[in-house]
């Protein structure tokens, strides 16, 4: 799927031109998809970018993911090992984040991989749980029509 959102991202971003205070680094590190991993790089050259940083992160991590989390348990365990990754994490980003100063930067310690993992882990889970039961044909789709109505 993030293969379908790259040419998408792209375009977008030449419609939403980088802002004027961008640096060529900020603008090199969010065409290459790497823009998440510094304050310094997220959301400068183009303002809410930040969820194209964190998608970026977890599909380069996902080969990752794929090997090691093959069932429900070992999914369960991923996403306690992300909530306590954010946890751990949170004083860090926070600190390094208010050094920057900027009120973008600020946001930094919300905005990042690690805080947003749980969520991934979340779907990995619901995956495998998924293919545990027996869900009729018709319950996606109304659920996916349900949520659109929402």
């Amino acid at each position: 799927m993030f293969w379908l959102a790259i040419p998408a991202t792209y375009v977008a971003r030449l419609v939403f031109l980088p802002n004027g205070n961008a640096s060529w680094d900020q603008i090199v590190a969010t065409a290459m998809f790497l823009h998440g991993l510094s304050p310094h790089w997220l959301n400068f050259a183009i303002e809410g970018n930040w969820t194209i940083a964190v998608e970026a992160t977890f599909y380069m991590l996902f080969p990752i993911f794929a090997v090691n989390i093959t069932n429900l348990r070992r999914a369960i365990i991923g996403f306690c090992f992300s909530l306590a990754l954010a946890a751990a994490a949170w004083p860090t980003l926070r600190f390094l984040a208010e050094a920057y100063g900027s009120s973008v930067a600020k946001n930094f310690a919300f905005m990042s991989f690690s805080m947003q993992a749980p969520c991934f882990m979340i779907g990995i889970a619901t995956f495998f749980l998924i293919r545990l039961t027996k869900i009729p044909q018709w319950a996606p789709p109304a659920a996916g029509i349900l949520s659109l109505m929402s």
